[in-house]
């Protein structure tokens, strides 16, 4: 569902990743975390009338 929303908004979206103890911080893209991911772009769907 996050990929999908990211495909819609024609935005990359950000997770933010830490330890319970906050000690350690990652910042990835939702594409960085998914290479393989598949949304409506790829199944050729026309995105922009869903905005």
């Amino acid at each position: 569902m996050l990929y999908e929303s990211a495909q819609i908004s024609e935005r990359d979206l950000e997770i933010i990743m830490t330890t319970t103890q906050m000690d350690k911080v990652v910042i990835a893209t939702i594409d960085e975390l998914l290479p393989l991911a598949f949304g409506p772009k790829e199944l050729g769907i026309d995105v922009k009338k869903y905005k």
